[in-house]
């Protein structure tokens, strides 16, 4: 009933946003401290909870982790702080640095970060709490793509792989920069036969045992595909469609910037559909969709734009339903927290 609940606040939020500028000054706080204490102080939810747990309590042991998680957790450890102060830590890292991107691209900040939540992003950031913190940190850095000053991108990008390593794909996103519809379609096009392609199969089929990440491949969790999945594919995949007809209303090197990524983590989502290894990869360009959809809304004709939102957001509440309060997210229901443990 947690979630529930959580649901219906994050509506009425979005609601209230939407009649004066005061009482969205209010709905974003109350957003934020929402966001970062029930994250914060969440207490044994999530896949890997207590293996973080474990890390935490034998930090100075932990060597295969990634040295910034690594070495943060021992200056907390150094300070006499608990695990549920680290839980805290980076709740706040993470949520504080993804509503600050959110606020620099979004041109509807309350809706992008309805979105985050409707979307699992979120959620996730309960589970992989080293890529969501890296992911979070990589954003922050973008703003140096824009102002083509490469050199302080790759180097944040480097700063957030020291949390999660597989953060430097996202120097991908300097291709993201060439504005060449042709090739973005192609790419796209060529991604659709791998959604019903047994991918998983076949990279089990010819990867060595030997490989250090195989377990990956082959355990139960992630070779588990969801329906959820499948889900996540249609929408996306029908706005690319519309993406490529509205094209001429992205005129600005920005807005054809987030087109482009949206259609490029479309394909890779595509490409990854059944492999949850690639699936998260494509997290550091998938999530660009909170900023995409509000974007494309604003694209369309102004009388059909009321219509448009809601069918979207109800769209964004079924996901959210069968996600998060029917399948659980990945461990996340029921919600318990260190206060009601």
């Amino acid at each position: 009933m947690f979630y529930v609940f959580f649901l219906v606040e994050m509506i009425l939020l979005f609601l209230f946003s939407r009649l004066d500028k005061k009482i969205l000054k209010i709905s974003v706080l109350l957003l934020i401290l929402l966001l970062v204490m029930i994250s914060g102080f969440r207490y044994g939810i999530g896949t890997d909870y207590y293996t973080y747990e474990y890390i935490y309590n034998n930090i100075a042991e932990s060597s295969y982790v990634e040295p910034g998680y690594r070495y943060v957790n021992i200056a907390l450890k150094y300070l006499g702080c608990s695990y549920a102060t680290s839980v805290l830590f980076f709740a706040f890292v993470t949520n504080v640095l993804l509503i600050y991107f959110i606020k620099q691209y979004s041109i509807d900040f309350v809706f992008s970060i309805v979105l985050y939540v409707l979307f699992n992003y979120y959620f996730i950031s309960f589970n992989a709490v080293r890529q969501m913190v890296a992911i979070a940190i990589f954003l922050a850095g973008i703003q140096f793509v824009f102002k083509k000053q490469y050199l302080r991108f790759l180097l944040i990008t480097a700063c957030a792989a020291l949390f999660h390593y597989s953060t430097f794909i996202g120097v991908l996103y300097l291709l993201c920069r060439i504005n060449k519809k042709n090739i973005y379609m192609i790419i796209w096009l060529f991604s659709i036969p791998f959604i019903v392609l047994p991918i998983q199969n076949v990279i089990i089929k010819f990867m060595p045992a030997s490989f250090p990440y195989a377990v990956y491949f082959t355990s139960s969790f992630f070779t588990e595909t969801s329906n959820a999945a499948v889900l996540k594919l249609v929408v996306p995949n029908l706005f690319v469609g519309l993406a490529f007809y509205f094209r001429s209303g992205f005129n600005k090197k920005m807005e054809i910037f987030w087109l482009n990524l949206f259609i490029f983590s479309t394909a890779f989502a595509n490409l990854a559909h059944g492999v949850n290894v690639l699936i998260r990869l494509n997290y550091v360009f998938q999530i660009s969709e909170i900023i995409f959809y509000p974007l494309f809304i604003s694209k369309i004709q102004k009388f059909q734009r009321p219509v448009v939102s809601w069918l979207m957001l109800g769209y964004f509440i079924v996901f959210y339903i069968f996600t998060v309060i029917i399948q659980g997210a990945q461990g996340v229901v029921p919600y318990q927290s260190i206060f009601f443990a």
